[in-house]
This record gives structure tokens, sequence and C-alpha cells, in this order.
């Protein structure tokens, strides 16, 4: 369903990032995630064309120059 990619906990809140995996959505991540804990909020974040450039670069075996990594 997802893989968790970062996690903190501030003075209130625990927060985690996670990447939905496949077409999975953010509403499948709620069901999955309302049982087990109170969700305080949900933010979506997009990756910009420079993440997609990378991660396709390197999923095709490419090099990057090193200021690009």
């Amino acid at each position: 369903l997802f893989e968790l990619l970062d996690q903190y906990e501030d003075d209130l809140h625990k927060h985690i990032t996670v990447k939905l995996h496949g077409d999975r959505t953010a509403n499948e991540l709620l069901q999955f995630l309302i049982p087990q804990v109170q969700v305080a909020g949900l933010e979506e974040i997009i990756p910009s064309m420079h993440d997609i450039f990378i991660a396709k670069v390197k999923e095709t075996g490419g090099i990057l120059p090193e200021e690009l990594q």
C-alpha cells in the first residue's frame, strides 16, 4: 500500500511521510490509518520535474553529474 519514508515527533503529534505504491490513493491510505491512529491532517506532496527526471535516469541505469544528485 505504501512505503514509510520519514517520521518524527513534535510536542503534539507524530508526523510521517509515506510514498503510495502504484495507483493507490490518499483515500486508501486514510482507510488503512484511521482505524489505527487519529489523523490530524494529510498533505499531498507532488514530485517536481527535477525529482521525476532524477528518478527516471537512475531507474534506467543512467549516470548523473554530481551536481544533479
